[in-house]
C-alpha cells in the first residue's frame, strides 16, 4: 500500500486512477505488458485531469509514470525511467497493483464518481473494444474506425498514407515518431504538420483525430464522439 495511507482519497484523483485502470485492464486482455498501454500525461490534461492528482497517485504508489522514447523502428513501446516526480509531455503513467487494490477497496458511490470534466456524449450502441481501433486498408486506401469509413483516398497521398501506414504497423500505439521521408527545401516540422491537418480534413464521419506531440517529431491520436466514449467506458 501507498506511504500516505491515513490520507483521504481526493475525487480528482480517484477519477485519475479509474482512467488508468481501463487501461490496465486491457493489457492482458491483449497479452502484452501493461506498458503498452501506459496513458500518455497529453490525454490525461485533455480529460481534466491535473498534473497534482497524478503526482498524489505517484506518491502513494498507486501509479508508475516513465518518459516514452519509443521510435518507428521498436516493435514495442520503450521507456526511461524517471529519477523524480517531475512531468514532461513524454511522461505517460500505469497503474500499479497497489493501485488496482486501492480501487477495488472504494465502493461506487457518487462520491468517487469520475467529475464533470468527463464530456457527455450520446450512449453508443454496444460494441466490442476493438470496434474503436483504426484501421488503415492499404489496399482500399480506406481508413476504418470499426465499420464506419472515416476517410477513403481516390487520389494521390502520399505523406498521408505513409503516417497510417506506420500507425497501422505500430498497431496504433497513441503515439509514433514522424515517419515522412524529409523533402528538399521543405522544413520537416511544417511537412508533418500540413499533413496532420489533411489528415484530419473531410473525414466522411469525423471518429478520431490527429495532432503533432507538441515537439515537431512525432503524431498522435485520439477518439472523437461516440469513439472517445466507448473508450471510456467502464470495464
Amino acid at each position: 500500500m501507498g506511504k500516505f495511507d491515513h490520507q483521504l482519497p481526493p475525487a480528482e484523483a480517484l477519477a485519475a486512477a479509474k482512467f488508468l485502470q481501463r487501461a490496465y485492464l486491457y493489457a492482458p486482455k491483449m497479452d502484452v505488458d501493461f506498458w503498452e498501454f501506459a496513458v500518455p500525461l497529453r490525454h490525461l490534461v485533455e480529460l481534466g485531469v491535473q498534473e497534482s492528482d497524478l503526482r498524489w497517485l505517484v506518491l502513494m504508489g498507486y501509479a508508475e509514470h516513465a518518459c516514452e522514447i519509443t521510435t518507428f523502428r521498436d516493435v514495442e513501446r520503450r521507456f526511461r525511467r524517471s529519477a523524480n516526480n517531475s512531468f514532461v509531455p513524454q511522461t505517460c503513467f500505469v497503474l500499479t497493483e497497489a493501485g488496482v487494490e486501492f480501487l477495488r477497496a472504494r465502493r461506487p458511490t457518487a462520491e468517487f464518481a469520475p467529475p464533470s470534466f468527463v464530456i457527455p456524449f450520446p450512449t453508443p450502441a454496444a460494441t466490442s473494444d476493438a470496434s474503436v481501433v483504426p484501421h488503415w486498408d492499404s489496399d482500399l486506401r480506406v481508413l476504418r474506425v470499426g465499420g464506419q469509413i472515416v476517410k477513403r483516398f481516390r487520389q494521390p497521398a502520399v505523406n498521408q498514407v505513409t503516417v497510417l501506414s506506420a500507425f497501422e504497423d505500430a498497431l496504433w500505439r497513441p503515439r509514433i515518431d514522424n515517419p515522412l521521408l524529409p523533402q528538399d527545401e521543405q522544413d520537416p516540422k511544417h511537412q508533418l504538420n500540413r499533413t496532420i491537418e489533411r489528415l484530419n480534413k473531410d473525414q466522411d464521419n469525423p471518429l478520431i483525430r490527429f495532432y503533432g506531440d507538441g515537439t515537431g517529431q512525432g503524431v498522435c491520436w485520439e477518439p472523437l464522439g461516440v469513439t472517445a466514449l466507448k473508450l471510456r467506458s467502464a470495464a
